[in-house]
């Protein structure tokens, strides 16, 4: 059995997986509202596999840089793109075991202007860095759950939703 954070994540990623498979070309890359710079599903799915493949780029120096980021636009467009790289970043986050996910490691991210590069970097440890990556993920979901609704696609109740919220919905119906 694998590490819960890592099952977290997995499931978000499952999640996307899910939803990518309901959705075509169109609908995933166009923005939805009527401002025609607000981006759309796609750009906020490529925005979190970003920082996935980030991760797992940079795993194995032990120097995560999330400022560092490809952007590919085709993670942005095609649906067909972004299912692989699902698929890629979900065999990776799977092979993490309890000692690696204990592993001090080094992460940069948001650099603010005029810092030192030296303490732009901050250390933390790969469970921690996975917790992060759940909660970015679900925070994009959330966006993109009301952008897939504009299309007249439901990605779901739970798509978008923070497992705190999951629980206390839970302990809700059951009162």
């Amino acid at each position: 059995m694998s590490l819960p954070v890592v099952e977290q994540n997995l499931f978000f990623l499952r999640q996307g997986a899910d939803l990518l498979g309901r959705l075509d070309d169109h609908s995933y890359s166009q923005p939805t509202s009527d401002r025609p710079r607000a981006a759309g599903i796609g750009p906020h799915f490529r925005h979190c596999l970003d920082f996935y493949r980030s991760f797992l780029r940079d795993l194995e120096s032990g120097r995560i840089d999330y400022d560092l980021r490809d952007r590919q636009p085709e993670l942005e467009t095609s649906v067909f793109d972004a299912m692989a790289t699902v698929e890629n970043i979900m065999a990776g986050i799977s092979s993490i075991d309890e000692t690696q996910a204990q592993r001090e490691i080094h992460v940069h991210h948001d650099e603010v202007p005029g810092e030192e590069p030296l303490t732009s970097w901050q250390r933390s440890t790969v469970a921690r860095e996975l917790r992060f990556l759940a909660s970015h993920t679900v925070h994009h979901y959330a966006l993109i759950a009301h952008l897939a609704r504009e299309h007249g696609i439901e990605p779901g109740e739970e798509f978008g939703v923070a497992p705190a919220t999951l629980e206390f919905w839970a302990t809700q119906k059951s009162h």
